[in-house]
């Protein structure tokens, strides 16, 4: 089951709209942003999770996310997804390293834990204490 889980993972990441990107989610999906987002928040059910994605990709005039490793937890996948972009508003360019911990329900991608640091990602997975 596992292996199938990053293979749905890396299908979903690949796909280029946030409707394309929802439908592979679990109905009662979760979000969990970074505390350091600005404005970041927790988000319940596929519509607020596709909601607080929105808002977090209206900021940006140019926004790319690309899996650069995905690891097989069993009903865990830890992923490190390159982040690029430029601000809408100040024309900043963004290069960073983002780390997500998906939590697996029913066979499809339930919850999110996002991190911008990987000590602290590694032990949401339970890699690290």
């Amino acid at each position: 089951m596992s292996e199938e889980n990053v293979a749905l993972l890396r299908t979903m990441y690949g796909r280029r709209t946030l409707a394309e990107f929802a439908a592979s989610l679990h109905p009662e999906a979760e979000l969990h942003q970074e505390p350091s987002i600005p404005d970041g928040a927790d988000y319940y059910g596929r519509d607020d999770f596709v909601r607080g994605t929105a808002l977090w990709l209206e900021e940006w005039e140019v926004f790319n996310y690309e899996p650069e490793d995905l690891v097989d937890l069993g009903e865990q996948a830890l992923a490190r997804i390159r982040l690029s972009g430029r601000a809408k508003a100040s024309g900043v360019e963004l290069d960073q390293v983002a780390f997500h911990v998906w939590t697996f329900r029913d066979g499809k991608p339930w919850r999110c834990e996002v991190y911008f640091d990987e000590a602290q990602a590694l032990q949401a997975a339970g890699l690290r204490e």
